[in-house]
């Protein structure tokens, strides 16, 4: 014989009733033996729910304190870190740029060529012009003065 009323029983236990199916139910419960029964075992159950006591394994605690204990005194180059793949590819990607840049920096510099001295004889003529040079194709314009005539020289 079933009762079409013993899951309501359980949801009664459980507070999950309105205050008018809670009453239904309970007028029920006085006149239904399977349901009066079957909240007697629910009641019981959850009693023996409450009152377990659940001690650990010492042989596991220990294990898993050994563990988390290990995994405090790893030297940091010897942890794994979790890096998401598109992180990791911005990562090279830029190490990649880095190290093209650096290659082009260091071979593509153009070499400043040395600046020659030109020295001039004449005492008249000795101007030193090589303070105003900073490092590019330089033109210097030696001029002779003799009496009204001007000559240039290049």
């Amino acid at each position: 014989m079933s009762c079409n009323f013993t899951e309501k029983v359980s949801l009664l236990i459980d507070g999950d009733l309105s205050d008018e199916e809670s009453d239904l139910v309970i007028a029920h419960i006085k006149t239904c033996h399977l349901c009066r029964k079957t909240e007697e075992e629910l009641l019981s159950l959850r009693q023996m729910i409450r009152d377990y006591e659940g001690e650990p394994d010492p042989v596991v605690q220990k294990r898993a304190l050994a563990r988390i204990m290990a995994s405090e005194n790893t030297f940091f180059w010897k942890r794994s870190v979790a890096v998401p793949a598109p992180a990791f590819a911005f990562l090279i990607a830029v190490l990649v740029v880095l190290a093209g840049w650096s290659v082009v920096r260091l071979n593509g510099s153009p070499q400043v060529p040395a600046v020659k001295r030109v020295e001039i004889r004449s005492a008249q003529d000795s101007l030193d012009l090589s303070s105003f040079d900073s490092g590019e194709r330089a033109i210097i314009y030696k001029v002779r003065r003799s009496g009204n005539s001007l000559q240039e020289e290049r």
